[in-house]
């Protein structure tokens, strides 16, 4: 057995916990308003939310959130986002109730590899907008409210 690996390995997992412990403390009044919520190493995962619960947290949070195909369930859609060094995860959301998720074939010209057909999931609103799944937005931190207790 290397002793010292061995030390390095369990003083890494120390201090990234703390680093979590920290951060759950500094956010504890936000996440007392949200439902869900689990913890695992240094990642908050929300899971299966409906698209107001996790507008309620993207809203909560702030910040930069990239929406995704979730790779289980063909119509959700994850969004993350770093926040202040730890990702939270909405898994498996539902995308906006005037979309919907569709697959559709689209043609891959020539560059290092032949012209192909692929698969690709897109948002599909109602009004004809199209939106590709993976995209970036920035969202401004809802202001908390402040409640004497």
């Amino acid at each position: 057995m290397n002793v010292e690996s061995e030390i390095e390995n369990i003083v890494r997992v120390i201090r990234q916990q703390g680093k979590v412990l920290r951060w759950l403390r500094a956010n504890a009044e936000k996440l007392k308003g949200l439902r869900g919520g689990v913890l695992w190493q240094s990642q908050l995962d929300f899971n299966e939310l409906s698209h107001s619960e996790t507008i309620k947290l993207v809203r909560t949070f702030g910040g930069k959130w990239r929406k995704t195909p979730n790779v289980g369930k063909l119509h959700k859609v994850d969004y993350t986002a770093q926040i202040d060094g730890i990702l939270v995860r909405s898994w498996a959301s539902a995308p906006p109730p005037s979309c919907r998720i569709v697959e559709v074939e689209v043609d891959v010209p020539e560059q290092i590899i032949p012209a192909h057909k692929e698969k690709v999931r897109k948002m599909v609103c109602k009004g004809g907008g199209e939106e590709p799944i993976i995209v970036e937005t920035v969202f401004a931190q809802q202001p908390q409210k402040v409640v004497d207790g």
